[in-house]
């Protein structure tokens, strides 16, 4: 918007033709006392717009973040890579991918809603609804641009999160890739055992053979296999911390069984009334039922099936917890 040299008003330029066409007609229709107002209201559009394009580039950018995942979750999927450790990147993925879309719809509803206030904008140009939008005496907040006074900041902090999220991507699969070369050369030492040795064992040996993993993690076994009113507790052990471990073991030669929640329950019931757990798990070659697992996870119940026991017995990746209160009976 530009003053001539004998006072009156010149339209500015928009990038739009039926734009430059509704701001001319309005222009056309004003006294030189209401260009005021025409000024107010084009920087309105302007800063619009410019938070419209804003919001549109984040779109574009989380588009551009997704392909990356898409492509390792094809490689992943085809067993052509990072064989120790693709459930946990599939994991990484698919939880990155959701966090992705839900930032993608909210770029989506902002845009939605400049769009909006810039249709609001551009039909309050005829009539007086523009002229008396700006008075003296009136607020300056009944401008449809009010709808956007949170907008700015919140694209400022969607890029903050994105920037952020881009450089946690890249460290997180930097250290999946380091973490695939450490367990492949574990997995070649003699301290690495197969999951063969669990699924072949008989159940009293399967109590053993997970009590020697503990201990190989440097914990102090006191009990290696349950037996009759063992109360639930297969395995004792204490970690190096001096933490109370109790662990019931359920080993099956059945590819489809499932550890089922009065097993659950009972573990639940006597671990830390009766044996004084600090850590409690159930450990099993196979896996839980969902219910199983609903149980285990309200009640702290640590779960060792079979994607977490192959981890621990062959590549050497403890499900132990690092810190935490020491029993007052250890």
């Amino acid at each position: 918007m530009r003053l001539s040299m004998d006072g009156t008003v010149r339209s500015p330029r928009f990038p739009g033709r039926a734009l430059n066409r509704q701001f001319g007609k309005s222009v056309a229709r004003l006294s030189d006392d209401d260009a005021q107002a025409v000024l107010l209201r084009y920087a309105e559009v302007q800063t619009a717009t410019k938070i419209r394009r804003r919001w549109l580039q984040q779109g574009r950018h989380i588009s551009e973040s997704s392909a990356p995942n898409l492509k390792y979750h094809k490689l992943l999927a085809a067993k052509r890579g990072w064989p120790t450790v693709a459930e946990e990147v599939q994991e990484y993925l698919h939880a990155d991918q959701a966090n992705l879309a839900r930032e993608a719809l909210l770029a989506a509803a902002h845009v939605a809603l400049c769009d909006k206030v810039i249709a609001e904008l551009v039909d309050g140009l005829v009539g007086d609804a523009i002229t008396d939008a700006y008075r003296a005496d009136t607020a300056q907040d009944r401008s449809p641009l009010r709808h956007l006074a949170s907008s700015i900041a919140s694209a400022q902090a969607a890029e903050g999160r994105s920037s952020a999220a881009d450089d946690g991507w890249i460290a997180t699969l930097k250290a999946f890739e380091a973490e695939e070369q450490r367990r492949a050369s574990y997995a070649q030492s003699d301290a690495s055992s197969g999951i063969d040795k669990f699924d072949t064992a008989t159940g009293t040996l399967f109590e053993r053979w997970i009590a020697w993993l503990l201990q190989r993690d440097g914990c102090i076994i006191e009990r290696e296999h349950g037996g009759k009113d063992d109360q639930g507790a297969d395995v004792i052990a204490l970690t190096p911390g001096r933490r109370r471990i109790v662990l019931q073991c359920k080993q099956s030669t059945n590819p489809q069984f499932r550890v089922r929640p009065p097993c659950v329950r009972e573990l639940n019931g006597t671990a830390r009334q009766e044996h004084g757990a600090d850590i409690v798990g159930i450990a099993t070659n196979r896996t839980l039922s969902e219910a199983a697992r609903q149980f285990a996870a309200r009640h702290q119940i640590h779960v060792i099936d079979r994607p977490v026991l192959i981890r621990w017995a062959t590549y050497g990746v403890s499900w132990l917890p690092t810190s935490g209160p020491r029993t007052a009976a250890a």
